[in-house]
């Protein structure tokens, strides 16, 4: 869903495929009783830790053996840039489209279209990194573009290389 959206689609996409998740989980009230979210049952809130649990798992799996790991959040890894590190990416990505595709054949989904779900993909070469805490960072791209995230917001205005003149967290070199 992301990856076939425009620049100015992906808020909106990702904000569709978060619902959906969401649209799973039981709201606790204050009467201290579970109740869906829409009109349809939906499963227990323990689907929400089990998810990120299993997540989580994954990603640290796949920490654990790449090299220069430098930042991680959800879905998106910051780490050096090596043949052996792209390599182990690739495998973790054909192990996640193998479950994908036992999903997909299981409940008539079109694999062709969520194939790429949960994989990783080089979006950027970067040579430097400034991380203030967790998701809010700043790298500059090695054609000189400066990207800045915080969470929660959807940054329009350009951030420029004078981020990097603090003396916070630095990092100078390939990553």
């Amino acid at each position: 869903l992301k990856a076939a959206a425009t620049k100015e689609e992906k808020p909106f996409r990702k904000s569709i495929l978060n619902a959906w998740y969401g649209d799973t989980i039981r709201k606790y009230d204050k009467e201290e009783e579970f109740w869906p979210s829409r009109l349809e049952p939906s499963v227990s809130p323990l689907w929400g830790i089990f998810i990120t649990a299993y997540a989580k798992k994954w990603l640290f799996k796949l920490a654990s053996k790449v090299k220069g790991w430098y930042y991680s959040d959800t879905d998106s890894i910051i780490c050096l840039d090596t043949p052996e590190n792209r390599e182990l990416l690739a495998e973790f990505n054909k192990t996640v489209q193998a479950k994908v595709k036992i999903f997909c054949d299981k409940y008539g989904y079109d694999y062709e279209k969520l194939k790429a779900l949960g994989t990783f993909k080089v979006e950027a070469e970067i040579k430097r990194l400034k991380v203030w805490t967790t998701k809010t960072y700043a790298y500059e791209k090695t054609d000189g573009e400066v990207v800045l995230k915080a969470a929660g917001l959807h940054q329009k205005e350009e951030a420029t290389s004078e981020i990097f003149n603090k003396k916070e967290l630095d990092y100078h070199g390939k990553v």
